[in-house]
């Protein structure tokens, strides 16, 4: 029962600071838990940075379509020339900051033809575009490049359907890690509150362990286990040798007389002062304790009748019932149903701050990168489609009719178309070297808005996975294991160890106190047993000097001195050898 005695004091310790304990070492793991979570969300957040190449492939794009747009407005200007009454016609080179005709120039604006005669555009040599005029060199209508205004107006469709770097930007929803940290805490709450209930309802077993270690020891109780049962051995160990001795005649059947003198007196003395007191104060400790066990449950039985006990000396907390039943008496309990808080709720909480699924919507972002859809009205073939062979835009490298005959005339003439057919293919070989880039880029957007597309998608799943991670891990910091085996510390040595000695050893003293009653009642007889044995002539109530004669000197006496014996005085039964009588 030590053993026992002081595994219940250091459990009962244990127990009652084990409350403080879970709440320290929970908030210690939930830090730690916040710090792992903030990682793995940062890791998240890392993946939108992809987001920049699409920006940046998506400018290039756009200024690559701006000089596509310019380059096939010169390439119009070029054509098309300008008003009849402009002195030269000089079509602007297009620069980094784009290209502006003047409004000397006579576009055609989509139309087959001009309604008017023009100037042709000054050519590389100086020269004027010899397609605006007659081959004699009068005034006539320039040609009109409708492919150009067709592609120009492409190029501004495409540059409208883009998505901006703020429709971009609105796809970057990060998640708020440094946000994390309070977003637990506001889930879990006042999460503690119970274990603090818990803990003030605790607070008489901490007092009452530290007052037991104070002035009662392990040590002090086997003492006194140690000293009631020697007392017996004593008693015992006298009845042994008064029964040895007793039998011998002589000096040593008067000691053993007298042996079980001390026998009767010390079983006696045993009995009123030691055995029957102890049994009362027993009584006292064992029956309760008995029943106190009765009431406390073990683990995995209802404490319905622990509560019942408490209530009757005032109200117990809901929270510390749903603690003790969900908790200390569950196998494999968590304490987070005591503070009202589920993992769903925990999961709810973080779900509202941390779910890509409600801060992206997939069909805007879908819609957003569909870069297919938004450059479909380009055609790179349009572009490959301008062609300054004869007979395009006015070209006509043969001498014409009303030059015939005019071999210096026609020289010119053919001279100046050569150089407007060459000029065009100049031009029109930068135009489809632009529009090879922009097809490659819009392809290379295209792969990386798809790939993006996919990786944001995924996002999502990874989100919701850590965000699953960190409640799971939660939870399981909340596990009763703690609690729970400071509880059973204590009960299992309390009522397996300690109340069941204590009831053995009440039951044991009810048991010696009836041995010992017996005991008196053998001493006696056995005594006078012990006396007739030594003195078979001696009656009980004879003078104790006639007890032991002198055998030297004895006499055997008259057979007609029985006058003398009769007259003889009679000593009392109790001196006659020192046994006990009654």
């Amino acid at each position: 029962m030590k053993g026992d005695y002081d595994a219940v004091l250091d459990a009962g310790l244990v127990l009652a600071s084990t409350p403080a304990d879970i709440v320290s070492q929970t908030n210690d793991k939930v830090d730690e838990i916040k710090v792992y979570g903030q990682d793995l969300l940062s890791e998240v957040n890392s993946e939108f940075s992809v987001l920049d190449e699409v920006k940046v492939l998506r400018n290039t794009l756009h200024k690559q379509l701006d000089s596509l747009k310019w380059e096939m407005l010169a390439l119009q200007g070029y054509i098309e020339g300008c008003d009849s009454g402009t002195g030269a016609c000089v079509v602007p080179q297009p620069t980094t900051a784009g290209l502006v005709l003047g409004s000397q120039f006579y576009l055609c604006g989509g139309a087959d033809e001009h309604s008017a005669n023009g100037v042709g555009a000054q050519m590389s040599d100086g020269r004027e575009n010899p397609a605006c005029n007659t081959p004699t060199g009068g005034d006539s209508k320039c040609p009109c490049c409708t492919t150009c205004h067709s592609i120009i107006l492409d190029v501004e469709s495409v540059q409208g359907q883009l998505p901006t770097e703020a429709d971009i930007d609105d796809l970057n929803q990060e998640l708020p890690v440094d946000d994390l940290s309070a977003t637990i805490d506001e889930a879990m709450g006042d999460w503690d509150s119970s274990l603090r209930d818990f803990e003030e309802q605790l607070e008489p077993v901490d007092d009452g362990v530290v007052e037991a270690k104070k002035y009662v020891t392990a040590n002090q109780i086997d003492g006194i286990a140690a000293g009631l049962f020697l007392l017996t051995w004593i008693i015992l160990i006298c009845v042994m040798c008064a029964m040895v001795l007793s039998m011998i005649k002589g000096a040593l059947g008067d000691l053993g007389g007298i042996c079980w003198w001390f026998a009767f007196i010390l079983t006696v003395i045993y009995l009123i002062c030691v055995v029957c007191p102890f049994f009362g104060i027993f009584t006292l400790v064992a029956v309760p304790m008995e029943s106190m066990c009765a009431v406390i449950p073990a683990q995995g039985e209802s404490a319905e009748h622990l509560f019942k006990l408490l209530e009757a000396q005032g109200d117990v907390d809901e929270q510390v019932k749903m603690l003790v039943n969900d908790c200390v008496l569950a196998t494999n309990g968590y304490i987070w149903p005591a503070a009202d808080l589920t993992k769903a709720d925990i999961d709810e909480q973080l779900q509202a701050e941390f779910d890509l699924g409600d801060k992206i919507d997939k069909q805007d972002m879908a819609d957003t990168f569909d870069i297919v859809g938004k450059t479909a009205d380009f055609n790179q073939e349009d572009v490959n489609g301008l062609d300054s062979g004869e007979g395009s835009y006015g070209i006509s490298l043969s001498c014409p009719p009303e030059l015939a005959g005019l071999s210096a005339a026609c020289g010119t003439y053919q001279q100046d178309m050569t150089t407007y057919s060459n000029d065009l293919k100049d031009r029109m070989d930068s135009v489809k070297a632009i529009a090879s880039s922009v097809n490659d880029t819009i392809n290379q957007l295209a792969d990386l808005a798809a790939s993006v597309n996919a990786t944001i998608n995924g996002l999502e799943e990874r989100a919701n996975k850590a965000r699953g991670d960190m409640v799971s891990m939660i939870w399981d910091v909340g596990t009763c294991e703690l609690i729970a085996g400071a509880y059973n510390g204590m009960r299992e040595p309390l009522c397996d160890g300690v109340a069941a000695g204590v009831f053995g050893t009440w039951g044991a003293l009810f048991i010696q106190a009836w041995f010992l009653l017996l005991l008196l009642f053998l001493i006696n007889k056995a005594s006078k047993i012990a006396f007739r044995h030594r003195h078979p002539d001696v009656k009980l109530g004879q003078d104790s000097a006639a007890i032991a004669p002198d055998p030297a000197n004895e006499k055997p006496p008259p057979a007609n001195d029985a006058d003398n014996k009769e007259n003889a005085p009679v000593p009392p039964a109790d001196m006659q050898g020192g046994e006990p009588s009654t």
